[in-house]
C-alpha cells in the first residue's frame, strides 16, 4: 500500500501535479513542492555553467539542502553530504572531497560556495539510477570518519520500503513530519528529506531540537509523526504536556543507534506510542524493523526484528548476512551484527555487534560484555568501553551513574567508585584487563543522531577539559560532582611543594558549569564576594552548589568537599537580564 501521491524519487522533478501542494512548514510560511522545483531548477544551472562535478551540501534548512541535493543530482554532480561545517570538516573537503560547495557555509569555509541561478526554469529528466552521486560519511563510532558511496538507486529503492512501511503503519498522507535528526545523516537524508518529497507529504522546515520542541508543533498540528533517535527518547521530559501530542502524534521513529529499554517505556507511558525501531547502518541502509511493548508483568514483548520490504536475511556463523536492493552490490553481504533466527524462520533476535572486541595486554576482552555488567550493577545507568588512542592503547570507561552511583560518587568520592565498579568487573574479567581511566559524566557526549563517536569519548579524557556529573537539579538549583584529575595541567607549577588548584579555575569552572546547568544568561561580567578557604588538591571529588539569584543575573556557587569542608564560594555576574 503507497499513497496516491507517491512517485519514486528519480521522477519527483517531473512531477508537476502536486506544485501547489504545502511541503515545507514553518512560522513564517509554506513553501510548496513547486517551490522546490523551481529552487532545485537554479541550483542546476548554477552547477552546471561553474562546471562543477563534486560539491559539498549542506543547511540546517531541509528547502535548501532539498534543492542544492536534487540540483545537484539534475546536473550529473556527486553530492557530498558532511555532518557540519567546522573548520576540521571545511579542511578535509577542501582536501580533494569537493570542488564546490552549495547551501549554508562559513565565510571562512575557503570553498566556492554556489548560489542558485534565480528565477531558473527547466524540464527534468529521469534521475539516473546507477549514477554513484551521493557521498555521506560514517558516525565516527568506532573511528575516523569514512565515506560511504551510495547509487541514486540504492537511496530510491529504500525510500519505496519506507512508504510502504509507513503507510501500512497507518501514516496520514497530510501528517507533518517533525525530526530530532539531521538530513546530512542517512537515517535523516531518508526519513526527513526523500521520504516526504516522494510521497508528497508535507514536513517542519528545519531539525527539531528538543523533545519540548517536538511537543509544541506536535501540539499545533492535526496529525504529525516524528523522526526521533536514541539520543532524545532516552532523556523525554516529566511533564504533563505530553497529553497535547495524545491523538496527533501518530508514529515515533527510532534509528541510529540501540534503543534503551528505558526509552521504550518511556515514549510509551508519556505519549501512548511505542516506538517503531530500525535497524541499519550507511552502508547496508535500512534492515529490519521493531516495535517493543509492555506487558502486564513489566517485561518487554515485541523484541524480535522483523526484515523490513525487500530484505532478505540468513544467519552465517552467527552472524547477520543479507540480501537487498539497498545494497551497493547483488551479493550477500555478511555483517558484524550477532544474531540468534527465532523458530518462526522470519525474525530474530539481535545480540549485539561482534567487533567490539579489544586486545588488552594480549587479552581479547568484549567491549560490549563489560559495559552490560557495569549497568547491570545498579551503579552505572550507561557505559561505553573504549581504547584511548594513546601509546598504550589504553582501555577507558565513560559512565553515566544512577542516583545510586552519584550518591556513591558524593559520599565516598572517585577512587572509592572506580574500586567498586573494579570489583564489579573482576568477576568476569582478569585484573589485567580491567579499564585504567574513568570518566563520570552527565551524559554520554552524544551527536544529533544518537551516535557516540570516538572523537568525542577521546575529548572526554582531555586532561585540559574538566568533566562533571550533575548529581541534583532544580529549575534555579543544581548540584554538580566532580574530580580533579591529579594529571591535569592546571596543577603544574602551583606549587611544586604543596600542589593545589588555583582558584582561577575554580572560578572559570564555575562559570562553564553555571551555563551547563542554567544556559548562557548573559555575557559573564565577573564575580562577586569570592572567597577561597580551603585547597583543592588532585583526586579530590567537590560537590558544588550552584543557584540562580532570583530577579538578577547572577548564580551563587560553593565548592564544598563531600565530607562538608568548604573550599570556595562566590557570585558570578552576568550582564543581561535575569530570565525569571
Amino acid at each position: 500500500m503507497t499513497t496516491e501521491s507517491f512517485v519514486p524519487v528519480r521522477d519527483v522533478l517531473k512531477r508537476t501535479e502536486t506544485d501547489t501542494r504545502p511541503w515545507c512548514v514553518s512560522s513564517a510560511g509554506v513553501k510548496t513542492f513547486g517551490d522546490l522545483r523551481r529552487a532545485a531548477a537554479g541550483y542546476k544551472a548554477a552547477f552546471e555553467a561553474a562546471g562543477v562535478k563534486r560539491a559539498a551540501v549542506f543547511s540546517p534548512e531541509i528547502f535548501t539542502a532539498s534543492a542544492a541535493l536534487f540540483g545537484a543530482w539534475a546536473a550529473g554532480v556527486t553530492a557530498v553530504l558532511p555532518a557540519d561545517t567546522t573548520p576540521a570538516t571545511c579542511a578535509r573537503l577542501r582536501a580533494g572531497v569537493a570542488d564546490a560547495a552549495a547551501g549554508d557555509f562559513p565565510g571562512d569555509s575557503g570553498l566556492t560556495v554556489i548560489e542558485p541561478v534565480a528565477a531558473a526554469e527547466c524540464e527534468f529528466g529521469v534521475l539516473e539510477e546507477n549514477a554513484e552521486l551521493l557521498e555521506l560519511f560514517t558516525s565516527g563510532s568506532t573511528g575516523t570518519p569514512t565515506a560511504v558511496i551510495k547509487r541514486l538507486r540504492q537511496l530510491f529503492c529504500e525510500v519505496e520500503s519506507i512508504e510502504k512501511r509507513q503507510s501500512d503503519a497507518g501514516v496520514d498522507p497530510d501528517a507533518v513530519i517533525l525530526s530530532t535528526v539531521s538530513q546530512q545523516h542517512i537515517y535523516g537524508l531518508l526519513f526527513f528529506l526523500l521520504w516526504p518529497i516522494a510521497s508528497a507529504r508535507p514536513v517542519w522546515h528545519r531539525r527539531v531540537t528538543t523533545p519540548e520542541g517536538v511537543i509544541d508543533l506536535a501540539g499545533r498540528f492535526e496529525k504529525s509523526a516524528w523522526i526521533a533517535s536514541p539520543a532524545h527518547l532516552t532523556r523525554l521530559p516529566e511533564t504533563p504536556d505530553w497529553d497535547k501530542t495524545k491523538g496527533r502524534l501518530q508514529i515515533v521513529m527510532s534509528s541510529g543507534g540501540p534503543l534503551a529499554e528505558n526509552g521504550v517505556r518511556d515514549c510509551l507511558r508519556l505519549t501512548g506510542l511505542s516506538p517503531v525501531e530500525l535497524l541499519g547502518s550507511s552502508e547496508s541502509g535500512g534492515i529490519a524493523w521493531r516495535s517493543r511493548g509492555v506487558a502486564s508483568d513489566g517485561t518487554m514483548t515485541g523484541t524480535a526484528w522483523r526484515a523490513l520490504p525487500g530484505v532478505v536475511w540468513k544467519c552465517v556463523d552467527g552472524l547477520l548476512a543479507l540480501k537487498s536492493e539497498q545494497l551497493y552490490h547483488a551479493d550477500w553481504e555478511v555483517t558484524n551484527d550477532k544474531i540468534a533466527p527465532l523458530p518462526d524462520g522470519l525474525s530474530f533476535e539481535h545480540l549485539g555487534r561482534a567487533d567490539r572486541i579489544a586486545k588488552v595486554e594480549e587479552k581479547r576482552v568484549s567491549l560490549t560484555a563489560m559495559e552490560k555488567a557495569l549497568t547491570d550493577s545498579g551503579i552505572v545507568s550507561a557505559a561505553r568501553a573504549f581504547q584511548l588512542p594513546d601509546a598504550h592503547r589504553t582501555l577507558a570507561v565513560a559512565a553515566e551513574l544512577t542516583q545510586a552511583g552519584l550518591e556513591a560518587l558524593r559520599s565516598e568520592g572517585k577512587a572509592a567508585l572506580v574500586k567498586r565498579l573494579r570489583h564489579v568487573l573482576v568477576q568476569s574479567f582478569e585484573a589485567v584487563c580491567l579499564p585504567r581511566r574513568w570518566r563520570f559524566v552527565t551524559e554520554l557526549p552524544q551527536n544529533c543522531m544518537g551516535k557516540i563517536t570516538m572523537e568525542a569519548l577521546t575529548r572526554l579524557f582531555d586532561p585540559r577539559t574538566v568533566q562533571f556529573a550533575v548529581a541534583k537539579r532544580e529549575d534555579d538549583a543544581a548540584e554538580i560532582l566532580l574530580t580533579v584529575p591529579a594529571k591535569s595541567p592546571y596543577f603544574e607549577g602551583h606549587f611544586p611543594e604543596f600542589v593545589l588548584l588555583p582558584g582561577v579555575c575554580q572560578a572559570e569552572w564555575s562559570v562553564r558549569m553555571s551555563e551547563a546547568v542554567f544556559g548562557r544568561i548573559g555575557l559573564f561580567s565577573g564575580i562577586r564576594n569570592l572567597k577561597f578557604m580551603q585547597p583543592v588538591r588532585p583526586n579530590t571529588t567537590v560537590v558544588v552548589t550552584m543557584t540562580r539569584v532570583a530577579g538578577k543575573a547572577a548564580v551563587d556557587f560553593v565548592w564544598a568537599g563531600t565530607q562538608g569542608a568548604l573550599f570556595g564560594k562566590g557570585r558570578l555576574m552576568f550582564e543581561g537580564k535575569a530570565d525569571v
